[in-house]
This record gives C-alpha cells, structure tokens and sequence, in this order.
C-alpha cells in the first residue's frame, strides 16, 4: 500500500503593523506604455506613475498619423512614442499628446476618471526632440519650443479648470536645459546639473530638478554615496530606471535601504515589466504577495483553504504522497504532523488536482490525472483529514474532478457538488464533463465538449472550473487545456438538477504550453472569480516591445515562447463576456478590456491559486522555476530561488472595476 502522508501546518502568528523589514513604499512607475488602450488595465492593477515618451516628429510621418489634430503644421507633432519611427518601422495610429489633453477635458472619457481620484497620478512627459541643440534658437528647436509652450499651457488649463482632476505632469528626458531653465514652471524635472543635485535656488532654477532619478546601477550607487543630496527633503520619490530582473529588483533596493536615511515618499522603479511581475519579483522587500521556495517538489499541487492558506501536495522519493498545510504570512512558517491519507492506495496514482469548499464546512477533493481515482475529505479543525466518499471503477470520473465553487450550505446527498472531466480520444467524444454528488454518482447526463481532439493531450493537462450561479440556479463547468501552443477553454451549463442547458464549443483564448485554472471569491466584491495560469505565454511589456515603433502594445501578435507565466484573471461575468468576445483567430492581451492579462513571472508547470489574506485576493501560482536565460528579456527571476515557488500577487483595491 502506497503511504499517503498529510503534513499539518500550524501557523505561527505574525506581527504585521509596522511591517518589520518590509518597505511598502517601495513601487513601480510604467514605464514606455504609450498605447493608451493599455491605460485601463495599468490602471486597474494599481498604477499611480507613469510615463510616457513625447516624440516629436515632422513632415510626411506627421501627414500620416490619424490622430494629429494639425498634420500639416510647419513645427510638426508630438507622439507617443520610445524609438523614433522610420519608413521601415512606423505606424499611422500613434497616440498622441492631444489624446491626453482629450481625455482629461472630458469627464464621459472612460479614463478620465483615474485622473479625478483622491489618489494622485504622476505623469512625466519624456521629451525626445532636438535635445542636444535646444539652445541654438535654431529653426527645429523654436518649432520644439513652441510645441512644448502649447501642450503646457493646454495641460495647466484643463488641470485648472477642472478641480475634481488629481494629475501633475513632471518634465523628463533632459528637461528643461540651462536655457530653458525657468521655462514650463511650475513642473518640476527628473534631472539638472550637478550644482543642482544639493542646491534648491529659484533664482538660477536648481529648484526645478526634484524628482531623483538615477539609471541602475552605477549612477544610483553614486547617488547612494552622496546620501541623497537635496532629494532627502523631497516629496517625490526616488525613481530607479530600468531594471527588469529580480536580482537586479533586489539589489537597488538593497542599496536604497542600505542609505538607512528614511525617505516617506518611498522608492518607484521604472519598469516595462508587467506591473504584476514587479510585485512578485519585489515582494521580498516590500511585503506585498509572495515570491516563496517551498522545496524542490515532484509532481506538485495547490489549493485553497478556508484557514486563509493553502494545502500543497507533491510526491515523495519514495513516490509516497505528501500534503503540506501552508499559510501564506511572509515568511511561511509552520508546524508539521503527518497522518495517512485514508482510503488511498498505491493504484490510485498521485494526485495532481485538489479543491476545496468551505460551506457548510470545509472539504477537499483529491483526484489522480493518472487513474481518475478522486477521494472527497473533510478538513478538521485540528487540520486533519477526515475520508467522506472516493470513486469507484463505476463511477464516471475522469482525470481532472473538482469542488462546484459557492453552492448554497445545503447538505443534500443529490446536490451537485463535484464536476468532473473525462478524456477518451479514441471514442466519439474524446472529452466529457459531468456533475456529481459527495458519493461521486452522477447527476443527470454527461455533456461532449469535443468529439475528437485536435491533438494528443495528456490527461494531466485538462484542467476545470465549476461555479454555482445562485441567480440563474445552475452550475457552469469551464474546460481548459492546451494544444498546438494555444490555450483553448468551452464551457457546459447545466441546470441543478444535471439536464444541460448550454454547451459552448472550445477556442483559442490564450497561447502557451500548459495551464492551469480556479475560482475562488474575492473577499473584497465578494464576486466569483476565474483566475487561469498558463506557461510558456508571451511576454506583452518588455523594454524592447514597450519602446519599438513599428507595432503597438496593443496589436501585437503573441506566440508560445520562453518560460513566461501570464495570468488571466476576472470575475465570472467579466470572464465570460471577454471570452465570448473574442473573433476568430483573436487571444487575449494585456490591453483586454474586461479581464485582467499579463506576465506574472517565468518558470515551468504553473498550478494556480486563490487565496484570501488581510481581506485580500491573492493570485497564486505554485511552480518550478530553473529559469537561467531570458532571450526575450521579460524578466529574469533570481537563480537563488530554484526548486519550487510559490509566486502570488496581492490583487489591488478596485481591481475588478472596469
């Protein structure tokens, strides 16, 4: 009989008040994200500072552009835009800085209300344009500064005229120079002379210069040795651009703490990573999620409990089965027991799926990819494991069976409270769902997904998510799995009594290698949320995709590529919607309106997972990292946390509101 070990976590209890070693003040500004359709998102997540590139351009490329007001002005106009366009690599859609000014004179603009919050914006306008003669009073850098007067004083009315809008516009990428120095008051700069880094005199302009804003590494460590100068006594934070690494993340922070000189208004790293990235990278020092070395485990899963942790299990050498209860405080710290698993033999297989629900009282279900054995337990409050059903050679189960998400506390023997998949390509349907009862019969008529598979899947790639729908009274089973490096999801409704109501066919929504999907309720909007990990994923904001002038943020065409784990995540409504509008041939991006997309951090065989802390939603992948190389420069994780991860990112306050 094979040995299945539970291992009991008791949490031992941490002070968080004053955050300890932790800098919460440490955060990010976006960096290079010009596509404004890619604002709702950023901001969603929890984006305050940003930066964009004011790329001043003349003649045929300005006659080109459909969003120049005036393209046939002599001085020539402003886009938005890092590298500089050319007949080889150009587009004719360029935002540009009137869309900013539009955005900001109309509240009915769906962005405008991120700009009228009590939390402040900070935009810096990084000027490209003739920067190294903008003292010659020659032709091209008149026609610059009377470009520049006009959008300053076109910013400043609206801001004026408008008291609920919270936005400052800070000047950046070399502005104002010695000749210009009293120009565009009252913006402040990210950068001046060297008399200025000590010096805050109105009358020769070193005032102007108060935004800190070292590259990494060398001029921050200089910076660093000077104590900061002047800029301890700022109001802004220090800005650290652009490092994309963790250990590079980690290291200027270290140095920023190194100082030992408190600053209130924090540290801000420019990044063209994904927001949620930097969060997961940083988290070692600002306290935010988790970036956590659980071992070097084989064959791992995650789950949710309702003790505000999660319950992870792997393989033993021994190929004994081994269940830890974590809880996610920061550092995870624990107390282990073990115990047998009843009911589970060495023909069971491992188990590779585990889920959960908490009413009326906590249980979990375990389920083999390899066998299709499932057993469903209750958690006990002293954590251990008590066997309530399994699944027999009768049963209809298949390699993936989970716990319908949010049911009414009904302990009816025929509620449908488990879902399964089943996986028989060599039949007329190669994939199947059902809903069962907590003795694993089935409830009503099995639904086909797909009568024949597109490719070879491995059982252990199908994943599902069953969600109750107390208003419509049925259950939802969403499918997913990957084939030809695309990531495909269909769904099947069924009424609560099993009959099924609708089927919708799978597609494409995703791109990557492998995936893995949950639902959980987020404890803030107290809505079901759908949270998918997929590996293998493309890596939408980088340096190089971020500030590249022949396509936009929001157009590009992503393919399976790396080790890139993205995140999809929304609320059940929100998934829905964007799934079902998605065209043919269409996936999901980092601009998506509805749910929430982007690259969460780089590794291998991602296992998702909601969890609860601090009146939090956190998203959670449980993964192996070994990452040694970034050929697309999205961002590499540190090599000193090989092995097995835990990654979570602290969902912001708001984010499911669109």
């Amino acid at each position: 009989m094979m040995q299945v070990i539970l291992s009991v976590c008791m949490a031992i209890a941490l002070v968080e008040t004053c955050c300890g070693d932790y800098h919460p003040e440490i955060k990010w500004q976006a960096h290079s994200y010009n596509d404004m359709r890619s604002w709702p998102a950023l901001f969603r997540k929890g984006t305050s500072f940003l930066k964009i590139d004011v790329n001043w351009q003349r003649g045929w490329l300005c006659r080109e552009q459909v969003r120049v007001v005036n393209r046939t002005d002599s001085r020539g106009c402003f886009i938005l835009n890092h590298n500089d366009p050319s007949l080889i690599a150009y587009r004719k859609d360029y935002n540009t800085t009137a869309d900013l000014v539009s955005i900001l004179a109309s509240p009915s603009h769906p962005l405008y209300r991120h700009f009228a919050q009590e939390r402040r914006v900070i935009v810096a306008l990084c000027f490209k344009g003739p920067m190294n003669s903008m003292c010659d009073n020659g032709t091209d850098t008149l026609a610059w500064i009377s470009l520049v007067d006009e959008l300053v004083t076109s910013l400043n009315r609206v801001r004026a005229s408008d008291p609920l809008l919270n936005v400052e516009f800070v000047l950046d990428g070399g502005v104002p120079q010695a000749c210009l120095i009293q120009r565009w008051r009252p913006w402040v700069s990210t950068g001046g002379s060297a008399v200025a880094f000590t010096a805050n005199d109105t009358a020769t302009g070193s005032d102007r210069w108060q935004v800190m804003n070292p590259s990494w590494p060398a001029m921050m460590k200089q910076y660093a040795a000077a104590k900061w100068g002047k800029f301890v006594n700022s109001s802004y934070p220090f800005q650290v651009w652009e490092p994309c690494n963790q250990d590079d993340i980690l290291a200027a922070s270290g140095v920023y703490d190194e100082v030992k000189i408190s600053h209130p208004p924090g540290l801000r790293f420019a990044i063209n990573i994904d927001v949620a990235q930097f969060e997961v990278y940083a988290s070692d020092v600002t306290g935010r999620g988790l970036n956590e070395i659980v071992g070097d485990l084989s064959e791992p899963a995650i789950v949710q409990t309702a003790g505000h942790g999660f319950l992870i299990s792997s393989l033993t050498p021994s190929d004994d089965v081994q269940v830890q209860y974590h809880t996610n405080s920061k550092p995870v710290r624990s107390l282990t027991t073990a115990q047998p698993l009843p009911h589970w033999t060495r023909q069971d297989g491992a188990p590779t799926t585990l889920s959960t629900l908490a009413c009326p009282r906590e249980m979990v279900v375990v389920s083999s990819a390899t066998t299709g054995h499932a057993a469903l337990y209750d958690i006990e409050a002293s954590g251990q494991l008590s066997f309530l059903s399994s699944s027999s050679t009768q049963n209809v189960v298949g390699p993936t069976t989970a716990i319908v998400k949010a049911p009414p506390c009904d302990s009816s023997t025929r509620v449908p409270l488990l879902a399964t998949a089943v996986l028989r390509p060599s039949t007329s349907c190669a994939l199947s769902v059902a809903l069962l009862d907590k003795s694993f019969n089935v409830v009503g008529s099995s639904a086909c997904v797909l009568n024949s598979m597109p490719s070879l899947i491995a059982a252990s790639e199908v994943t599902i998510v069953a969600v109750w729908q107390n208003i419509s009274q049925v259950v939802s089973v969403f499918v997913f799995y990957p084939s030809s490096n695309f990531i495909y999801s269909g769904a099947v409704t069924f009424s609560l009594t099993g009959g099924i109501k609708t089927t919708i066919s799978p597609k494409a929504f995703d791109v990557g290698i492998s995936t893995s999907a949950t639902a959980a309720v987020d404890v803030m909007s107290g809505e079901i949320v759908i949270a998918i990990a997929t590996s293998g994923s493309f890596c939408f904001n980088t340096e190089l995709r971020n500030k590249q002038a022949g396509t936009a943020s929001c157009q590009q065409k992503p393919i399976a590529q790396g080790a890139g784990i993205s995140y999809t995540i929304g609320t059940l409504d929100q998934w829905q919607a964007q799934f079902n509008a998605l065209g043919m041939g269409e996936t999901i991006n980092n601009c998506a309106t509805l749910v929430l997309h982007g690259t969460l951090t780089q590794g291998h065989n991602p296992r998702v997972v909601l969890y609860a802390h601090h009146n939090r939603t956190h998203f959670g992948v449980l993964h192996s990292t070994n990452v040694t190389a970034d050929p697309f420069i999205c961002g590499l994780p540190s090599t000193r946390k090989n092995g097995t991860v835990v990654d979570a990112w602290e969902l912001p306050v708001g984010w499911t509101s669109q």
